[in-house]
């Protein structure tokens, strides 16, 4: 049964003047592939014969594919008038060939069969995302439902007094210097840069320019960290445990799970210790990705303190919790729970402290807060660093920490 039809979409707004004409080339390619799904199938069907369920979802999956390629095909008709789309696919048919009856398959086995076509489907999806992500029509698409315009790079900051860099980490350098070279403020989602060759090149330029640089970490922007803060006094943590787990999705896979989930811990962790980082250690694995999907970090600092950061994007379910300890008792933050519970010595100043029975003199209090939008709460500080000259606390030396210290966790794990 077919989702979907080529009647459900919305074939009117195409606009040609969008069009990336390099882009044209990859779609009729694709058109090709994909409306070839058809003989595929045939294929699978016929070296998995005896395998009813099977051949039912290839019959399935058949009818998707072909609708995709047909899908492409008015696409590339409608940016290219030119295009023949069912005489290029009968050439195409004509060149390209699957044995249809082969009872074995071609990649060695059944088994090697499924591997290989879940790679295609996976490298396909990630293909379709970056030509979408790629085209000026998409852009106009997203501007229109933000109420706002779609504009090429160079455009887009010449039209602005500020940009904001959210892509993927390996792009973060190219964009940030355009912008930068341009006299234009910018703020850089986390992490700053992909090395720290590229981290010092955009501080220099930032500092040269006398423009504004702000990193995306959130966190210090976020009312659980405001809420620690406040409570923590003068309390210097000893010993620290920070847990940040989720469930898998695939997303951010271009990076680890230290720059993409551990690197807040990281940056909150070096906020809370006042010493040089002296030591590390890191174990870890890849599960769901290329790259590393939990990590376990083991940090020693000069004074002595140390910490231990946990993250993954493969658990069971999400969890963040934050543990410090030293000679001031005990802080413990759930974050999820939005609760954050103490255990320390009484004073005069923290009058709601219950005492603690069965230790005289200290006393056990507790703390919540009310979530705000941190993300908002960030770019509003940018904006007022801007134009109000306030100084930035996700500044760049803080980054650069943060991506250092990422860098040597991931180097730790061999």
């Amino acid at each position: 049964m077919k989702h979907w039809t080529l009647d459900d979409i919305g074939w009117q707004r195409f606009d040609p003047a969008l069009v990336n004409p390099e882009v044209v080339a990859l779609v009729k390619s694709a058109a090709m592939v994909e409306r070839n799904g058809d003989d595929y199938a045939l294929y699978l069907k016929s070296v998995f014969a005896d395998d009813p369920d099977f051949t039912a979802a290839a019959d399935r999956w058949a009818l998707e594919e072909v609708q995709h390629g047909d899908a492409l095909g008015r696409w590339a008709s409608l940016a290219d008038p030119s295009f023949d789309y069912s005489g290029c696919f009968a050439r195409y048919r004509a060149g390209y060939q699957i044995d249809v009856r082969a009872d074995a398959s071609t990649r060695g086995s059944r088994s090697g069969e499924l591997v290989a076509r879940c790679i295609v489907e996976t490298g396909t999806s990630s293909y379709y995302t970056a030509l979408a992500d790629a085209s000026a029509e998409r852009a106009a698409v997203v501007a229109a439902e933000c109420e706002s315009q779609g504009l090429p790079l160079a455009a887009l900051i010449e039209a602005s007094d500020a940009v904001v860099v959210a892509a993927p980490t390996a792009h973060h350098f190219a964009l940030a210097e355009q912008v930068l070279r341009a006299g234009r403020h910018v703020f850089i989602e986390k992490p700053i840069a992909a090395t720290l060759a590229e981290a010092d090149a955009l501080v220099a330029l930032a500092e040269a320019q006398g423009l504004v640089l702000q990193v995306g970490h959130i966190e210090r922007y976020s009312a659980a960290i405001q809420t620690l803060r406040r409570e923590m006094g003068g309390f210097a943590p000893r010993a620290l445990e920070a847990t940040r787990v989720a469930p898998f999705r695939p997303r951010s896979l271009d990076v680890s799970v230290v720059l993409d989930l551990m690197i807040h811990d990281i940056d909150l962790v070096l906020s809370l210790v006042d010493a040089p980082l002296v030591d590390v250690r890191a174990v870890g694995a890849r599960l769901a990705s290329g790259l590393p999907d939990y990590v376990v970090a083991q940090l020693r600092f000069e004074n002595g303190a140390q910490a231990q950061i946990t993250a993954s994007r493969v658990a069971v379910a999400m969890e963040r919790r934050l543990r410090l300890l030293g000679d001031g008792g005990e802080i413990r933050v759930d974050f999820l729970a939005r609760e954050l519970r103490a255990l320390r010595p009484l004073s005069p100043s923290r009058g709601g402290a219950a005492p603690d029975e069965n230790m005289p003199g200290w006393g056990r209090d507790e703390a919540t807060w009310t979530e705000h939008d941190s993300l908002e709460a960030e770019l509003r500080a940018f904006m007022a660093s801007i134009q109000h000259a306030v100084p930035v606390e996700a500044n760049s030396a803080v980054a650069r920490a943060a991506l250092a210290t990422a860098l040597r966790i991931e180097a730790a794990l061999g």
